[in-house]
């Protein structure tokens, strides 16, 4: 694939990714920029640190940068995003976070060495992006006692299954004493009034199997998925979690599911703590999601079916 000698692809990378973060005996940015190299491609990779991200990219010019590869977790992926929609260009997705949401919807390889093979020769697709208040988002956002009680950005580094124990442990002891949020939800379809301590609004909904890393069938259906928690004890939790573990959540009769274009979120309280792709933001009400449909350019393997 041959670049404007006026362009190349910039990689962003997030050095406090928790992929980055455990990196200790090399440099993730030399790496990155090496096996680029070895695959035949010319890089800049401009590493930042998680503050640094916003202000890094603001300053991307669209004659310069033939494509935007961000390296780090879904927040970096959905900061870059946005931009990547605003100047009309290509983004790829290095997986050095977490959990890696986004990558792994993309089907990207969780292998370093794999992606950037796949990257330095891939095929472009249009896919949907999720906006919540004028901020982007890839694959989810979360709403009640995780972002509000739960959710801390100090156990950055940790392995994701360590992240899922202790998150789900403490949502035991949490939510039997979280009280539920009356919400109010405006779908395409329906209105819904729910007493709540748990709502996920996914970019694109999930397969009706849903596990610890749920999967997406499909980038471009142009709906989101809308999952709101009506489980009030710790028992019918602890229920959950086994059917969230063993791919059978959706079929929970305490789980209210929909599929929508556009959900509005209508609360007594004037903000809320809305986690968006792993990164808190207080949000003022109604909270205003929406789908915008084949808006973003992403790079995929070419096996990818």
């Amino acid at each position: 694939m041959v670049e404007s000698s006026l362009k190349r692809p910039v990689v962003l990378l997030n050095r406090q990714a928790g992929t980055a973060v455990r990196c200790e005996t090399e440099d993730p940015g030399e790496k990155i920029r090496t096996l680029f190299e070895s695959s035949g491609q010319d890089v800049e990779v401009v590493s930042v640190a998680s503050s640094e991200i916003d202000r890094t990219l603001s300053g991307l010019d669209r004659s310069q940068v033939s494509r935007l590869i961000a390296a780090g977790g879904d927040g970096t992926v959905s900061a870059c995003a946005k931009v990547a929609v605003k100047l009309g260009i290509p983004l790829g997705v290095l997986p050095l976070g977490t959990f890696n949401h986004a990558a792994r919807d993309l089907e990207m390889p969780l292998d370093l060495e794999a992606a950037v093979k796949d990257l330095a020769d891939p095929r472009i697709q249009s896919i949907d992006v999720g906006s919540v208040n004028g901020h982007i988002f890839l694959s989810v956002c979360v709403l009640g006692f995780y972002p509000e009680k739960i959710y801390t950005d100090k156990d950055r580094g940790q392995a994701w299954w360590q992240k899922v124990s202790r998150y789900f442990f403490t949502g035991l002891k949490i939510l039997p004493l979280y009280r539920p949020k009356t919400l109010r939800f405006e779908t395409d379809d329906r209105s819904i009034v729910s007493q709540t301590g748990f709502v996920a609004i996914s970019n694109n909904p999930y397969l009706d199997q849903v596990g610890v890393m749920p999967a997406k069938g499909a980038f471009d259906t142009g709906d989101l998925g809308l999952y709101i928690s009506t489980h009030r004890s710790r028992k019918d939790l602890m229920e959950a979690g086994k059917a969230f573990l063993f791919g059978s959540l959706l079929e929970d009769p305490d789980l209210i599911t929909e599929k929508s274009r556009r959900v509005l979120v209508y609360s007594r309280k004037k903000f809320l703590k809305t986690l968006v792709d792993g990164e808190l933001f207080n949000l003022r009400t109604p909270l205003e999601f929406e789908s915008k449909h084949c808006s973003l350019d992403v790079l995929l393997p070419r096996h990818m079916s």
